[in-house]
């Protein structure tokens, strides 16, 4: 396959690395092409009878993933397109959680609403020690849920209430603070020679047991009923409650993954979506968000 987004290095027999370029975008962002090389790129690495660890770089001078291409979903205004976009990139990264392999997001600047999700697809994170790297899940910011199953994996990595905070405010976290919530699983410094760190923490990762997953959340779930109903709000001035179905709708999806199952909570994520991307409000934030910038 010819890829257009994606670069493969194999050189090093200890790890495989995957570079992610979008191209003719200043910044990584997400859309169906990339996708489908994601999924062309992990059935290259299933194939290789190593089973080398995988390591996802950005080839960008910024940011990792910074998450969805705003303008691609601008540009969709069916239902049904919506849900499958939203249904690829949750089967591609559940693809990415189950393969074999030791998977390690390298993480470097805004690591982002699909790009927090693409991350947390991968068993290990390491971020980047640095005022400039910041990861969350933005989405409700733009009226809109997280798409790509960020609503089940982030509060398994990060606890119920750390998760419902991040994903209903949207409120991004630094490195130092992703460690110690268990979101990221090291920091690396951009002082220090880059392949060398990796060698070590492929080295610590490779036979290292899988992180663990805290899963069962259901009786925590009804003890946070005030905090649930005040995170609703929290922090919004009184010509931002257009966000607050949002926030509705990540509580709901949520839920749906604690007491039912993962699947259910993606399949929330994409019903829900195009009711929340069609409201005027959303429509007119994600057009000045998505403007060119003026330096």
């Amino acid at each position: 396959m010819n890829y257009r987004h994606l670069r493969i290095d194999a050189t090093n027999k200890e790890w495989i690395t995957v570079w992610l370029d979008a191209r003719d975008r200043t910044l990584n962002v997400l859309f169906e092409e990339f996708f489908e090389e994601l999924r062309a790129v992990f059935e290259v690495v299933k194939a290789d009878p190593s089973q080398r660890p995988l390591i996802l770089r950005s080839a960008k001078d910024k940011g990792f993933v910074v998450g969805a291409d705003i303008k691609r979903i601008i540009n969709i205004h069916t239902d049904a397109e919506i849900q499958a976009f939203m249904k690829l990139g949750q089967d591609v990264f559940r693809e990415l959680e189950q393969l074999p392999n030791v998977t390690i997001a390298w993480i470097s600047g805004a690591c982002l609403g699909g790009g927090l999700e693409l991350a947390l697809a991968c068993r290990y994170r390491i971020v980047l020690d640095a005022p400039e790297t910041r990861l969350g899940m933005p989405e409700s910011k733009l009226g809109l849920t997280p798409g790509w199953g960020g609503t089940h994996r982030l509060v398994r990595r990060v606890g119920l209430k750390r998760g419902l905070e991040m994903l209903m405010t949207g409120a991004p976290i630094i490195a130092k603070v992703a460690l110690e919530y268990g979101l990221a699983d090291g920091l690396w410094k951009a002082q220090d020679e880059i392949d060398p760190q990796i060698e070590r923490w492929v080295s610590q990762l490779h036979n290292a047991s899988a992180p663990p997953v805290s899963i069962d959340f259901s009786e925590l779930w009804d003890e946070l009923a005030k905090e649930r109903h005040e995170l609703r709000t929290a922090g919004l001035a009184n010509d931002q409650h257009w966000q607050i179905p949002a926030r509705q709708a990540i509580e709901r999806a949520v839920e749906l993954g604690i007491k039912e199952s993962p699947a259910a909570a993606e399949r929330l994520e994409r019903e829900g979506f195009f009711e929340l991307l069609n409201r005027p409000e959303v429509q007119s934030t994600l057009t000045l968000f998505s403007a060119p910038r003026k330096n």
